[in-house]
C-alpha cells in the first residue's frame, strides 16, 4: 500500500494552481489595456556587426540545461520560430476564444506548463488505475476488515504471502497454510476429505479433459481481447485523424456527446455526430452564434464602406434617372443595398 500513498502524494502536487493564477492575471491585463500596450516592447538599438544578435525574448532560456536522457520525457512541443500557437485542447471553448489576446511569451509558458502537467498525468496514470482497480476489489471486504481491526494493506500482504508460499514453498509450509485456512474458516473435514478422495480417484482422462477445457477457454479469451484491442486501436486512429482536421476544433469538448449520439443511433457518421454535438453543447453553440454575429457585422460594415466610397466618387450633375425611395420599414441591409445600387447605376 506504500505505492498507493505515493500515488496520492504525487497527484496532490500539481502545477494547476500556479498556472491558473498566471492565466487569470494575463486575462485581466488583456481586458484592461489596449492592444498596443499588450505588444512586446520595442527592440533595443542595433549592436555593432562584430557582436552576435541578441536572442529573442520569447526564445531565450534562463540557463543552459543538459540534453535530456533517453529515459526522460521529451520537452513540450513549443515552436522555436514565430508562428501561430494553438490553445490547449483541455481548455473550455469560451476560454480558448481569449487565447489570441495573450502575449506570445505567455502562450509559450502556458504550453510548457501544460506539457509538464500532461507528463505528470502520464507517469502516475497507470498507478492510479491500478490503485482504483485494487480498491474496487477490496470494497466488498472493507467492512469485515474494519470490524476485525485488520488494515487492507495488511490483508493484501497476507494474501500475497500465502499465495507465494503455496506456489513455491516446501510441503511443510503448504500444509501449514492449508491447515490455517481450514481452522480459520471452519472447513468441514469430512466434506473436504470426500472432495479430495473423489478428485484423486478420477481417471487421467478427466484431468486431461479439464486441462484441455481450461486451455480452450484461455485461447478464446485471449482472441476476444485481441479483437477488442484491435478495434479500439482502429477507432483511436480514426478519431485522431478526425480531430487533426482544423474544422473539428471542438472535438475535445463534444466527444462524449458524440459518443452518446452514435450509440443512440441518432447519427451515422462522425461528421454528423460532430455537427449535432457542437450545436447541442451550450458552450460551443454560444461561440458559433457569436462568430456568426461577428461575421454578419463585418459583412455589413464592408457593404456600408463600399456604399460610402461609391457615393464620394460621384461627380457632376445628378443623373437623369430616378430611383425608388426606400421602404419605410426597410432593414439596414436593404437600405445599404438601395444606396449602393443608386450610386453604381450607369
Amino acid at each position: 500500500m506504500s505505492d498507493i500513498a505515493t500515488i496520492e502524494e504525487e497527484v496532490e502536487v500539481t502545477p494547476e494552481v500556479s498556472l491558473r493564477e498566471t492565466l487569470e492575471a494575463e486575462f485581466d491585463k488583456a481586458e484592461a489595456v489596449d492592444d498596443q500596450n499588450v505588444k512586446e516592447p520595442a527592440a533595443p538599438s542595433p549592436k555593432p556587426a562584430s557582436e552576435p544578435a541578441a536572442e529573442p525574448a520569447a526564445l531565450a532560456t534562463p540557463e543552459a540545461k543538459p540534453a535530456a536522457k533517453d529515459s526522460e520525457a521529451p520537452a513540450p512541443a513549443v515552436p522555436a520560430v514565430p508562428g501561430e500557437l494553438k490553445a490547449p485542447a483541455q481548455w473550455k471553448p469560451a476560454v480558448r476564444e481569449k487565447w489570441n489576446a495573450l502575449p506570445r511569451e505567455v502562450q509559450e509558458e502556458v504550453l510548457r506548463r501544460e506539457g509538464d502537467s500532461m507528463r505528470l498525468i502520464g507517469s502516475v496514470g497507470p498507478k492510479i488505475r491500478l490503485a482504483d482497480e485494487v480498491s474496487g476489489y477490496m470494497q466488498p471486504f472493507t467492512e469485515a476488515l474494519n470490524a476485525n481491526g485488520v488494515h487492507p494493506s495488511a490483508f493484501l500482504s497476507d494474501v500475497f504471502t500465502s499465495v507465494k508460499s503455496l506456489a513455491s514453498g516446501n510441503p511443510q509450509e503448504k500444509a501449514e497454510i492449508v491447515a490455517n485456512i481450514v481452522q480459520s474458516y471452519g472447513v468441514d473435514l469430512k466434506t473436504l476429505d470426500a472432495i479430495l478422495t473423489q478428485r484423486l480417484q478420477a481417471p487421467p482422462e478427466v484431468w486431461e479433459a479439464r486441462r484441455a477445457t481450461a486451455r480452450a477457454n484461455d485461447t478464446i479469451t485471449q482472441h476476444k481481447q485481441s479483437l477488442e484491442h484491435q478495434s479500439s486501436l482502429e477507432a483511436e486512429k480514426a478519431l485522431a485523424s478526425f480531430g487533426a482536421d482544423p474544422k473539428h476544433e471542438f472535438l475535445a469538448d463534444v466527444k462524449d456527446l458524440m459518443a452518446d449520439l452514435i450509440e443512440a443511433g441518432r447519427v451515422e457518421t462522425l461528421d454528423d455526430a460532430y455537427s449535432a454535438a457542437v450545436w447541442a453543447h451550450p458552450d460551443t453553440r454560444k461561440i458559433l452564434l457569436q462568430r456568426e454575429a461577428t461575421s454578419r457585422a463585418e459583412v455589413k460594415g464592408q457593404r456600408a464602406a463600399a456604399a460610402r466610397r461609391a457615393s464620394s466618387a460621384v461627380h457632376g450633375s445628378p443623373a437623369a434617372y430616378t430611383t425608388a425611395a426606400p421602404k419605410a420599414n426597410a432593414s439596414l441591409r436593404e437600405t445599404l443595398e438601395a444606396a449602393f445600387d443608386e450610386h453604381t447605376q450607369p
